[in-house]
């Protein structure tokens, strides 16, 4: 699909005479958030005034007090520029009118086309339009058909709105592909490089997805002085990829591969990341290594970071490595494997030590046939041998950072500050309804999130605890200056183990080698960065979600068991066990009033004093299912 980029100007400013201008974030449910030089705004529905999603606007902010740590409330009064060009919809034909309707529920206009021209499109397919007359309270938004492209229910088409929708590059320059295709491994010449090792006789080995195509790390654990040498080996893009070259511009702008719930939207051309870049088992190729010389007690003495040859002698995936560690498969790695188990353990111990938080999640993934249909949906969960993998690369990140901290290097550090104090507010009323001691988690001490966590472990509660924790945690984002990392408990941290498909990863390889590579460029960059890995993770999350909706559709009428995950006066939030959330309305709650506690964050019926709390675990009723909005509504079954 062609990419049309409107033209944006993000930046936020103030002028004289004028209420504070900033990007406006409009949100699935309708209402927004716009953050200016003068604080970040809560936009009510009532409050866009004709706005779009990624709109530069004014807007003037109540009088109203809001609680300590709240956001304030504002509303649009000025639309300053627009940011939506084009506009993807199925278009609905009712002679003599023709409309679209956004696909992107963040939309909330249709569009009427006026120039009586459907190039050949029918009614029901999807269309790209252009608009020329924008909405206000005067007249709707106007426009015409650009393109047909396609059938609402063709294959992927679902998918291919919501990369329409944010944007997202399908397609890399020809100059970049055609740059891409001329590269070829060099070791000989790789090994002539000024302090580049060649360790392709040391055992190194991957621990991946069994779904994964490109690799880009690789572990090495072994005994030298008295000390574990765990060596952290990560593909060398940055000798392949020069700043500004056409790879690079590419790679940059994406900032991000794209992990969508039927493809991916690769950083790099695949030329690299699944072949020149990718660390396969045999295949001599070109790393970056950490090599870090630990103690009995899991401190790190000493380490060494430099370019490197390696040859991977074997591939695992996670569930053969589980396998292997649980004694239900024979393997001659398995004391190796054995022992790296170990170290993991070991190092997530201290990391808990010193404040980290060590979350359980669960991801969904839903598992497609040939025609885009959900067959059956896969929850994956933590486990032994994906722990061994992240405790790996979180001591390689933070020591690489260390590192270039000491140094003096100018770099880029990944960066979490602890949670708002509203956030905090707001988890704790759920967390002492079911009896959870929450004195310490008010102070914001970072030991009383995992106290929480530990108590949860292995309750019917653990993944809604984890999932509310989660939620009041906030985003982890780049930046030069190295403020810490809360979740981890990190005074430095970095991300330098996936170069293949994270661009700051790629920019810390550069900046290990030159220290001055880039070196007016990471401010901007490491902004840029932290955008596109949050509409990045929008589009997996949306993918996923359009899928678990797609799935659920087919079995309205239904009965799922689901956990109350939140309470509020109009309803129930419910969490099912394949993480999809719906809502169960006021009316649905077996036809009798019920009063809100918002104390309690319950609701009680006012003739039965039946009590609905989070937590609570329900049987639900598949009522609607709307997959474009991403809703579903239960009833109580």
């Amino acid at each position: 699909m062609a990419r049309r980029r409107a033209y944006r100007n993000h930046g936020a400013s103030r002028r004289s005479g004028v209420g504070p201008i900033g990007t406006i974030d409009i949100l699935a449910r309708g209402y927004a958030f716009c953050d200016t030089d003068e604080g970040s705004f809560f936009i009510p529905k009532s409050g866009l005034g004709g706005a779009m999603p990624g709109d530069k606007v004014e807007v003037r902010v109540s009088s109203r007090d809001v609680p300590h740590g709240a956001k304030r409330t504002a509303r649009v009064v000025r639309v300053v520029s627009r940011a939506t060009e084009y506009l993807i919809g199925t278009l609905e034909i009712n002679d003599p009118l023709a409309v679209v309707v956004a696909q992107d529920p963040r939309v909330r206009h249709d569009l009427f086309i006026t120039d009586g021209r459907l190039e050949g499109a029918q009614d029901g397919d999807v269309v790209l339009a252009r608009i020329t007359s924008y909405p206000d309270r005067h007249q709707p938004m106007q426009g015409y058909i650009v393109e047909v492209l396609g059938a609402a229910d063709a294959p992927g088409m679902d998918v291919d709105i919501i990369i329409h929708n944010l944007d997202l590059p399908t397609k890399f320059s020809p100059q970049a592909l055609e740059q891409a295709e001329s590269i070829e491994v060099d070791v000989e010449a790789a090994l002539a490089e000024h302090g580049r090792h060649d360790l392709r006789m040391r055992d190194i080995f991957t621990i991946d997805p069994a779904d994964a195509k490109d690799f880009d790390d690789a572990i090495s654990l072994d005994e030298v002085d008295g000390m574990l040498r765990l060596g952290v080996h990560i593909a060398d893009v940055s000798h392949y990829v020069d700043w500004d070259d056409h790879i690079d511009i590419c790679a940059r702008d994406r900032a991000t591969s794209v992990y969508l719930v039927d493809r991916v939207l690769p950083m790099l051309p695949e030329k690299l990341s699944n072949d020149v870049c990718s660390l396969r088992p045999g295949t001599d190729r070109l790393t970056m290594t950490c090599d870090m010389y630990l103690d009995q007690a899991g401190t790190v003495k000493r380490y060494e970071i430099y370019p490197s040859v390696i040859c991977s002698k074997r591939r695992f995936n996670y569930d053969e490595v589980q396998e292997i560690l649980d004694g239900l498969r024979d393997d001659p790695y398995a004391p190796k494997l054995k022992r790296f188990d170990a170290l993991a353990k070991q190092l997530l111990a201290l990391r808990i030590e010193r404040g980290a938080i060590d979350f359980e999640t669960v991801e969904a993934k839903p598992k497609l046939d040939e025609r885009g249909m959900v067959t059956h949906v896969e929850l994956r969960h933590k486990t032994e041998a994906t722990s061994m993998i992240e405790e790996a690369m979180i001591l390689a990140n933070e020591t690489v950072a260390r590192h270039a901290h000491s140094n003096h290097i100018p770099f880029v550090y990944r960066v979490h500050e602890p949670p708002k104090a509203a956030a905090l507010e707001s988890l704790l009323i759920p967390l002492r309804e079911l009896g959870y001691n929450v004195s310490e988690l008010a102070t914001g001490n970072p030991m009383a999130f995992q106290d929480v966590l530990d108590e949860a472990r292995g309750t019917r509660e653990e993944p809604l605890v984890n999932h509310l924790v989660l939620r009041a945690m906030e985003r982890a984002f780049y930046s030069t200056e190295p403020i810490g990392h809360f979740g981890l408990a990190s005074t430095f941290y970095c991300h330098f183990t996936s170069p293949i498909r994270r661009y700051p990863d790629l920019m810390v390889h550069r900046l290990l080698k030159d220290p001055h590579a880039m070196e007016t460029h990471l401010q901007w960059l490491a902004k840029h960065s932290s955008k596109m890995e949050r509409i990045a993770e929008q589009a997996e999350r949306d993918s996923v979600e359009l899928k678990l909706c797609e799935y659920l559709a087919e079995h309205v009428g239904e009965v799922f068991t689901g956990t109350i995950s939140g309470v509020v006066p109009r309803g129930l939030h419910v969490r099912l066990e394949n993480t999809l959330e719906g809502f169960v309305r006021f009316d649905y709650l077996h036809g009798e009033y019920h009063e809100f506690d918002p104390l309690t964050q319950t609701l009680v019926g006012e003739e039965t004093g039946r009590t609905y709390r989070i937590g609570q675990q329900l049987r639900v009723r598949v009522e609607e299912v709307d997959p474009r909005e991403r809703s579903v509504s239960f009833s109580i079954a």
